[in-house]
């Protein structure tokens, strides 16, 4: 009876650190939104996503993604992009490439310009190396 409770704790403190360790398919971006004068807007808008191998031009990669609803407070915007897009495709198998440019619409407008690029964050920078194991680990 003892060994079957270790192996269900064993079990479950596997499966939780399984996914503990797995990386959402998802990308939080935060933006500011200003009139042609430089002040900040209010209220709520219509924001559409969309991500391109290219600075000007190219093609789209992933995307649209659309909220209907986004509160603005100074200016200032959150929201989460992924995990799929209108279409169904994977955020993540749009980053299969280096080169991404995260485009934007407000209230159905015209896209934004420029194009912002999407950069790596320290993080993944440090999971291009791995983190080896030290020694003693089986």
């Amino acid at each position: 009876m003892k060994q079957m409770v270790w192996a269900m704790v064993f079990v479950l403190l596997t499966g939780t650190m399984a996914q503990a360790q797995s990386v959402p398919p998802l990308v939080n971006y935060q933006g500011m939104l200003t009139d042609a004068s430089g002040k900040p807007q209010t209220g709520t808008k219509k924001l559409e996503f969309n991500l391109y191998d290219a600075a000007t031009g190219g093609s789209k990669v992933w995307g649209p993604q659309v909220f209907d609803s986004v509160p603005l407070v100074n200016g200032m915007f959150n929201v989460i992009l992924g995990t799929t897009d209108a279409g169904g495709k994977s955020i993540a198998d749009a980053f299969s490439a280096k080169d991404r440019y995260l485009g934007m619409k407000v209230d159905s407008g015209t896209e934004l310009v420029p194009r912002q690029q999407i950069l790596s964050t320290p993080f993944a920078i440090r999971a291009l190396h791995g983190d080896p194991v030290g020694s003693g680990w089986a």
